[in-house]
């Protein structure tokens, strides 16, 4: 019983893509977990991303992302990552 237990608990599991499978994409949306509800979109602040002909958000201005977090945090789907760092201020 307690084999099945685990089992199932690893099925549940989320799996992220790993890094290596998308090494140059700072903000990444894995469309498989997206449901197209558009949060991203109207939330990011710099416009990073568009939908396509189907409502999924696309990453088209990568460059202009300042990793602040926020359609990772908020997308209900948990279906993006940002990698991306955000820039640190000079106190100087």
């Amino acid at each position: 019983m307690a084999k099945q237990a685990a089992e199932a608990a690893n099925n549940r599991r989320w799996n992220y893509p790993s890094r290596e499978e998308h090494p140059d994409q700072d903000v990444f949306v894995y469309q498989a977990w997206c449901k197209a509800c558009g949060i991203c979109i109207e939330f990011c602040p710099t416009n990073v991303f568009r939908a396509d002909k189907t409502g999924h958000p696309v990453v088209e201005h990568p460059e202009e992302c300042i990793a602040c977090n926020l359609c990772e945090m908020l997308c209900p789907d948990m279906a993006i990552t940002v990698y991306k760092e955000r820039a640190k201020k000079n106190d100087s």
